[in-house]
Parts: C-alpha cells; structure tokens; sequence
C-alpha cells in the first residue's frame, strides 16, 4: 500500500505456462468462463504496480491455445502484444488467432487492432472472422469493464454460411439452406445478450426470418433464450424429406411468437402453421405422413389406412393442412387449420375423391408426450 512504482517481470516459457495457469491464475478465476479452461503455449509480460494497485500491463502471447472444457469455445495459436493501462491515454495492441470455435461452430484465422484505455476497449478497423463457408463481419466493437459489470456491443453482418454444416457441426438432422443477415446492434451486459435487427434464414426453399433474439447466461448452465420466428413459403417436400416424416407436397407459412428455450430446450411458444391462402402448388400427401400427423393430433385416421382399400394409394390429394399449438408449463393448447366437428383440422382433403380428412381430438397435450409421438 501507497509503495513507490514497482515492476515486477514476468516470463513464462511453453512448458510451464498450463501449470502456472492451473496454479496461480485458475483459482482467482473461478466463476468466471476464464476459470475452467484448458491452455498451452508460452507468454512474456511485465506487470506495473502502484500504489498497491495494478497500473499497467504489458503482454507477448507466443502461440498460447485455449480451450474451454466443457466445449463452449476455444482459439488455436494465439499471438499478439497486449498492453493496457489505467491512464486516459489510449494503449494499442494486436491480437491474432489461427482458427478456433464457439459452440461446435468452426472459426477461421483473424487479426484484430484494439485501442485499450482504463477500462474499456474498442476495435479500431473492422475484421472479418471466417465462420465456417461464411463469415462475419464486424463493422464496430466496444467493450467495457466498469466497476458494475461487464458489457459489449458491435455492429457487423453475417454472409450467407451453410446450413447444412452448421447443423453437422451441431448435431442436429441436416439441411440445406443459408443463414444470413445484418446485425445493426449486438450488447451484452451483466449476462444477457440481445441481438438487434433481423436474421434471416434461407431454407427449404422458403425464408424464415428471426427477431427479438435474447439470449440470458449464454455461456452458463442454463441459458434462456427468447426469440419471435416467421416461416414464409416453406417448400414441404424439402423439409419433410429431411425428417423421414413421409412426403408432404406444398408450401407451409407460419409463425413462433414468444419462442422461449431453457438449457436450449422450448418451454414456452405460441406458434401456427398453414398452407398459405391461395397457395397454387401441388398438394399431396403420403400414408406415411398421415399415420405421423394423426399421432399428433391423437386421433383421426393412423392406421385405418393399412386396414382399407386406402391401402392402395401411395399418396392423397389435400386442399389445406395445419397445426397451432401454445405452450406454457408443460401442456400445449393444440389447434389446426380449422374447426371441425368434435375437433380440428390437421389436413382437411380435397372435395373430390379419393378425399382424405385428418382429424385432431386433443385440445391440450402434455409436450413431452407429445414431442415422443
């Protein structure tokens, strides 16, 4: 305390630097993502102390790897020279990174400029990060560390990146299409990130666009996220084949309003799905994906089909198809295209034979019975 300026010098060489990481740095980092990580490389820096505090930093990362251990994200090779002190003038550093990912998505190599001052950080030229066959443009960034919390915030556009390898990447059932979209303002601060603007999504030949996107803790145990979704003239044969559904000819639109996921899994959603009005494409629809709608709806046809002369036909004409549902604390309110007696309508069939009606009986369905069927 009030000690005269002092500098203590700091080298790390490759070998010793996880130890050093796990030893002395990891504890003062528990709680935070920096606390669970797995690192290798090698650094030199020199710290600057006064008045028992920290004034300034100054440090050269030679090739230092890091990874989160729960899979969250990680960087390969990164270099730079990073300074940073409490004063008002500005320090400028580098940093550059060969490749990395964030959630299973893979990053590309980089280099950023920064300007650092006490306690915040901006970026001082755009940078384009390669994110798998796209990329992203980050037109502004600026962070900052007061005493109350962590914040952010930057402007930037997302190039059109594959579907299909974002979801091989993620684990989920493949599709084509590209996601995309301007992103006039991205913040986070004290654990909530919010993204601004619209994101849109091509897929199944049809668009889906997403806004109001939130996500709560994205990097903790539970995340949240919020979000409201419109599909417009979704092309079902695309996306029914995707899903081993059973073929379903004609275009879908729709709407998730109030779209909630915790730990990345729904929990709330008001949402509704229609053949669009006056819709001129093709409607056919297989036994298959009957007997997969009727389960929803729990009831209708199923597997009358395989016991009558239906049995024959590969596939049916239908006039219009749909389904609504609201969830809330584990039941959703079930509804279809329209009325019908006693029910509703999941596919209502041409006038003209053969006609093919299906029908739903259960009005309210607890999810995870009805996700199962």
């Amino acid at each position: 305390h009030e000690q005269p300026v002092r500098e203590l010098q700091l080298e790390l060489q490759q070998a010793v630097f996880p130890v050093a990481y796990e030893r002395y740095l990891q504890p003062w980092l528990s709680g935070t993502l920096a606390g669970n990580l797995e690192m290798a490389g090698g650094l030199h820096g020199r710290l600057q102390v006064a008045g028992g505090r920290q004034s300034g930093v100054s440090v050269d990362l030679q090739g230092v790897s890091v990874s989160q251990t729960d899979g969250l994200f990680g960087f390969d090779s990164l270099t730079g020279e990073l300074d940073w002190s409490d004063s008002t003038t500005p320090e400028y550093s580098t940093l550059a990174w060969d490749g990395g990912h964030v959630y299973r998505i893979d990053l590309g190599g980089s280099a950023l400029e920064i300007e650092s001052t006490g306690n915040s950080v901006r970026l001082l030229r755009p940078v384009q990060i390669p994110v798998l066959d796209g990329a992203l443009d980050i037109e502004a960034f600026g962070l900052g560390y007061p005493a109350e919390g962590l914040h952010w915030e930057f402007d930037g556009i997302l190039t059109p990146v594959s579907l299909q390898q974002m979801t091989r990447a993620l684990g989920w059932p493949e599709f084509g299409g590209k996601l995309s979209g301007v992103i006039p303002s991205v913040r986070y601060d004290r654990g909530v990130l919010t993204v601004g603007g619209v994101l849109l999504v091509r897929v199944f030949d049809g668009i889906v666009t997403l806004r109001g996107l939130q996500i709560t803790n994205p990097f903790g145990l539970v995340p949240r996220l919020q979000v409201d979704a419109k599909a417009v003239d979704i092309d079902l044969e695309t996306l029914t084949g995707t899903f081993s559904f059973g073929r379903i000819e004609g275009r879908l639109d729709g709407r998730v309003d109030g779209l909630l996921l915790e730990s990345w899994r729904p929990v709330a959603f008001d949402a509704e799905f229609a053949t669009p009005v006056g819709d001129k494409s093709r409607h056919r629809i297989s036994q298959k994906a009957v007997d997969n709608i009727s389960n929803i709806g729990g009831g209708g046809v199923g597997g009358a089909l395989s016991r009558s002369f239906l049995q024959f036909l590969k596939d049916f004409p239908y006039a219009r198809l749909g389904i609504r549902g609201r969830h809330e604390n584990g039941v959703c309110d079930m509804g279809g295209v329209e009325p019908a007696e006693n029910g509703y309508y999941l596919v209502k069939g041409r006038f003209l034979p053969p006609r093919l009606d299906v029908v739903g009986y259960a009005s309210r369905v607890d999810w995870d019975s009805l996700v199962a069927q």
